[in-house]
């Protein structure tokens, strides 16, 4: 073997030991290539995050989030950061993946305020599925966040929301009527205008009593385009609402608006009959001009309703004249049972306006209509007042005797059917309706009209059995005991004999049952005229005694003066003087003869006596102290006159004559000092008097004498 051939030998063999060498090294590599590998599947599946945190801290990436995966049902959704999906919530929602830029989403979670989500990222999915109305009924959006620790990488939003149909099928099936109010007002926000959800929340609104809520939403529907049904339905249904609401004024415009759509005939008669009545109070005139518009062509029922919802109105505004005319249609054709209360109403009227002919109609209508009855006598009766008032006696007549027919029994109309027949000049039929009115009632008075009627016609037999009747009744009672008493004066005078012819029978008949003090009276005057002095006393002193009152004791006493001065009894004259001066200062007459009769008997005493009660009576005379002066002058008592005479010019101190006979008497007794007054009382009155002056001269010297005397 060659050098060479070992060479080539040692290199075979170091060429062998490398490859050997490498080949321990691609199997070491291997090894440690596959416990790697084997490493990283456990460490990713032990703890994947770790992994995936070692993996980003070695590449150093920034964190990018690109988008929120959904599944809305079956449909797939991305949503972007910051911004909003719209979600239903009667469809699934099924979180997906949150698309990064990182392997495995370490470090992030899923968080939302509204939605509990604690579920970390662990995998590209997540497996929380949001499916439920209850997710979804809050006002605000559901926000889910995208978290790395406490900080917010990423915001999403998921908008909730219904469509109508939604709204209304959640509304259907709500058994509370409120939730059902709620849901289909959502509904209808929705899609506004919709018939068939008006509808619904129309029903909805009805069964809650929520009765104005429900006009609003009619209002506003009719504010759409509609349907001549559509609108009249609605009208309708507003209508009834305002009624419940009792808003007058809605009601109004609505019946209104109704008029305005299309309506058949009955239709429009219908609202407005309603309108009328709603006018009556706010606006009577229009409410009668709908009423009559319904006139025409109204049954004869509703006629009738209509024309007294007219008079009603026009007596409301006080048109009387259309009222009037009115009551004459319906009159014309009311049935007998409504008659009394149209005629009353027309009377009424017709008293108002001051129509007298129209109220004899009205009475005469009211009359006739009522049923036979007392309201049917009183209605004659009153039209025959009236009637006799106007002094339409014939037809008043006639009314009295209607009554009659329907009342026979009743005195006084008969003594009123008298009454107006003494006022046409028929005295038969006024006595006849006396008799009449007596058969059915005994009255005293009335009895004494009928003899009087009897005296009057010449039928004086039958007044004295008439007021006989009277006499001889044995009723106790004061009334009628007067009234007999002026029976029996009263057939006294048919009885009494001619004027100036004396029947002593009669005035014994007259003394035994008459208490008329009047007929006493006059009997005593028709003596007194005769000069038959002493039966005039005996009849005037019966009379004074009767005279309970002393209703004639002055002509009674003036009488009695003149029988005592024709018979010469003056003390009795001057005593009846003296009363009849004491009750009526007047009678200076009767004064004059007491003065006359005591100065003839020269009874100074008694005048001054007389005169002093003169005064008494009547203190403000001044003619009586010139009496009493006089008097005490002629009984010696000359001071006491001058200071009567002085009395007389102070009662007239206007009169200068009183005065200066005054100062003159007073000058004679001595009184000086009321002589000088009384003269210059004179002066003052009468400044040119020469006496006074005179004799006020005269007073002055005498003073003077007298003065240089004392001296």
């Amino acid at each position: 073997m060659s050098l060479s051939d070992n060479y080539y030998h040692v290199a075979d063999g170091t060429s062998g030991g490398w490859k050997n060498f490498l080949r321990l090294g691609v199997y070491l590599l291997s090894a440690v290539a596959l416990v790697s590998l084997i490493s990283l599947l456990v460490w990713n599946f032990v703890a994947p995050e770790s992994l995936a945190k070692v993996y980003g801290s070695f590449f150093g990436r920034p964190l990018e989030i690109y988008s929120l995966e959904l599944t809305l049902g079956r449909q797939a959704l991305s949503i972007k950061p910051d911004t909003a999906a719209e979600v239903n919530p009667h469809i699934p929602v099924r979180l997906e993946a949150l698309e990064t830029n990182r392997w495995r989403n370490y470090d992030l979670r899923l968080y939302s305020p509204d939605i509990e989500i604690d579920l970390l990222t662990k995998e590209a999915k997540s497996i929380l599925e949001l499916k439920g109305e209850a997710f979804f009924e809050k006002s605000y959006p559901i926000i889910i966040q995208a978290r790395e620790g406490e900080a917010v990488r990423a915001s999403f939003t998921l908008n909730s929301f219904f469509n109508a149909s939604d709204w209304a099928s959640r509304g259907d099936a709500a058994v509370e009527v409120q939730k059902k109010i709620g849901y289909y007002r959502r509904a209808l926000e929705l899609d506004r205008g919709s018939p068939l959800l008006t509808q619904k929340l129309s029903q909805a609104l009805e069964l809650g009593g929520l009765y104005r809520e429900l006009t609003e939403l009619l209002e506003d529907d009719l504010s759409r385009p509609r349907s001549d049904t559509e609108r009249y339905e609605h009208l309708v249904k507003l209508l009834n609402l305002y009624r419940k609401l009792k808003n007058v004024e809605q009601e109004i415009g609505t019946l209104e608006r109704l008029i305005a759509e299309p309506l058949t005939n009955e239709q429009a008669r219908v609202f407005k009959a309603n309108l009328a009545v709603l006018y009556r109070t706010s606006k009577p005139l229009k409410a009668a001009k709908f009423y009559e518009e319904l006139l025409e062509g109204a049954d004869e029922e509703s006629k009738l309703s209509f024309l007294l919802e007219l008079v009603s109105i026009y007596n409301q505004t006080e048109q009387d004249q259309p009222a009037i005319a009115v009551l004459n249609k319906l009159i014309e054709s009311a049935s007998p049972d409504r008659l009394p209360a149209l005629w009353s109403e027309m009377l009424r009227l017709k008293i108002k306006v001051g129509d007298s002919e129209g109220q004899f109609e009205a009475w005469s209508g009211l009359a006739a209509s009522l049923p036979k009855g007392l309201e049917k006598v009183n209605a004659y009766k009153r039209l025959a007042y009236l009637l006799y008032q106007e002094k339409q006696y014939q037809r008043a007549a006639e009314a009295y005797k209607a009554a009659i027919d329907l009342d026979d029994t009743d005195p006084h109309l008969f003594l009123n059917l008298a009454r107006l027949s003494l006022q046409m000049g028929d005295r038969n039929s006024y006595r006849k309706n006396l008799e009449n009115s007596l058969a059915l009632k005994d009255d005293a008075l009335l009895t004494i009209e009928l003899a009087v009627a009897y005296e009057k016609d010449g039928l004086k037999w039958q007044a004295i059995q008439t007021l006989q009747k009277l006499i001889d009744n044995e009723i106790d009672d004061p009334k009628i005991a007067s009234i007999k008493n002026e029976a029996k004066v009263r057939q006294l005078n048919l009885l009494r004999p001619p004027d100036g012819q004396y029947s002593q029978a009669f005035e014994q008949k007259l003394y035994q049952f008459s208490n008329n003090y009047l007929e006493f009276f006059n009997l005593g005057v028709a003596h007194f005229k005769a000069k038959r002095w002493e039966l005039a006393l005996k009849a005037f002193q019966k009379a004074y005694e009767l005279d309970i009152e002393k209703t004639l004791t002055i002509d009674l006493r003036a009488y009695l003066l003149n029988v005592y001065k024709e018979k010469g009894q003056y003390k009795n004259m001057v005593e009846q003087a003296m009363l009849i001066y004491q009750q009526d200062g007047a009678r200076k007459d009767c004064r004059d003869l007491i003065i006359g009769q005591l100065e003839r008997e020269r009874n100074w005493t008694g005048l001054v006596k007389a005169v002093s009660q003169w005064i008494e009576w009547h203190p403000g005379e001044a003619d009586n102290y010139r009496f009493l002066a006089l008097a005490q002058k002629n009984a010696g008592q000359a001071k006491e006159a001058s200071h009567s005479l002085m009395r007389a010019a102070e009662l007239e101190p206007d009169k200068a004559s009183s005065w200066f006979t005054a100062a003159e008497s007073l000058k004679k007794v001595g009184d000086q000092q009321a002589a000088k007054r009384a003269y210059e009382m004179v002066l003052k009155l009468e400044p040119a008097n020469e006496k006074a002056e005179a004799a006020l001269l005269r007073l002055a010297l005498d003073s003077l004498d007298r003065t240089k005397t004392i001296n």
